[in-house]
């Protein structure tokens, strides 16, 4: 997620602010025989150690991974 979406949620919901501990995630769909997504896998680190710039290329490692995963639950092949 965005860290300006993070951050009017934060404030949306009354939170004092976005902390340094504030956890910050990036998911992926697993997707079942059918073509439906059925579970996630993701990252997830502490907004201190999760800077913006890193976020690309740990999203792109999730999704691979998520990639390399579905297929062995036997979800579709997804190219990478």
């Amino acid at each position: 997620m965005p860290p300006e979406r993070a951050a009017g949620i934060v404030a949306r919901c009354g939170m004092p602010q976005l902390a340094k501990n504030t956890l910050i995630g990036l998911p992926a769909l697993l997707y079942n025989e059918h073509r439906e997504p059925f579970s996630t896998i993701s990252v997830s680190d502490p907004a201190l150690r999760f800077p913006p710039h890193r976020i690309p290329s740990l999203g792109k490692f999730v999704k691979g991974a998520a990639q390399r995963i579905t297929p062995a639950l036997g979800g579709p092949v997804v190219p990478l």
